[in-house]
């Protein structure tokens, strides 16, 4: 993998995209161009980098060529020590978020149970005051 940028040329227009430390991915814009085609950017990268589907050589095709080869460049460029501190910070990440959901289902199902508690008293005491002589209904 080069650590130089990607380059790209078209009309003698030379497109260079420095690498970076985040990692880029392709996004679309939710309207069309004038011809009624996609476009979009690479997030992550610096300054604007944007594709059209207009017919030229940076379209969707090439911002995802792109996109994938920083991120290859990106991923091969990591020393093995950072890659398993960020390993370890996702774990610790996804763990809390486990936890969270864990303690949301424990209250969810502590709640449903005194409910279905209550609605058994309460249908225990209507089955009761149904069969209970008239006089005592009214004491």
């Amino acid at each position: 993998m080069s650590s130089k940028p990607k380059e790209v040329s078209e009309d003698g227009v030379v497109v260079s995209i420095p690498h970076n430390l985040e990692t880029w991915f392709v996004k679309t814009i939710e309207r069309q161009t004038a011809r009624g085609n996609e476009f979009g950017f690479i997030s992550g990268a610096d300054g604007k980098v944007m594709w059209n589907d207009d017919g030229t050589v940076f379209n969707k095709e090439w911002a995802e060529a792109v996109v994938v080869e920083h991120n290859d460049w990106l991923l091969c460029s990591k020393p093995l020590a950072l890659k398993v501190l960020e390993a370890q910070r996702e774990v610790t990440k996804r763990y809390g978020i486990m936890s969270s959901a864990e303690k949301l289902v424990a209250g969810a199902r502590s709640l449903y149970y005194e409910s279905v508690q209550l609605l058994a008293r309460y249908e225990k005491e209507m089955i009761e005051s149904d069969t209970q002589p008239e006089e005592s209904k009214h004491e």
